[in-house]
């Protein structure tokens, strides 16, 4: 992984078999990230699992072969947990699939754009309606 910020913003390129979700977590740590958006980002993964929100529970699914990252956005909070991603990727027959992320590994690359805030404050907070934590202003 290698990742360069500006401002508010931070770039990263991730290569063959790097976690998805461990890179991001890992340069949020580096740059004591604490509130901000995964505005965008592309590029190829496998073994993505993704989940469908069911009543209160997750529906998963593995897609063990390479999927097109159409797109990935999400928020990381101060508080747990800390990163609230989904993905879209298209399959070899260009049909798109998606959901909330649970894990996935680069496969060849990946591109991913976090924009850091400084001011706003993100917290969590449980729901009754859908029995997740979730996002809330601070």
């Amino acid at each position: 992984m290698e990742y360069g910020k500006e401002g508010n913003l931070i770039i990263l390129k991730l290569d063959l078999n790097e976690g998805i979700l461990e890179s991001i977590k890992e340069v949020c740590e580096k740059e004591n990230v604490k509130n901000g958006i995964i505005t965008s980002g592309l590029g190829a993964a496998v073994d993505l699992e993704v989940g469908y929100l069911k009543g209160k529970d997750f529906v998963k699914m593995l897609y063990e072969k390479r999927g097109e990252i159409v797109s990935i956005v999400g928020s990381i909070s101060q508080e747990e947990p800390h990163f609230h991603v989904h993905i879209s990727f298209a399959d070899e027959e260009h049909r798109v699939h998606g959901g909330h992320l649970f894990s996935g590994k680069v496969n060849p690359m990946m591109e991913i754009f976090i924009t850091v805030f400084t001011d706003l404050k993100l917290g969590r907070k449980m729901s009754e309606i859908s029995g997740l934590k979730e996002l809330t202003i601070l």
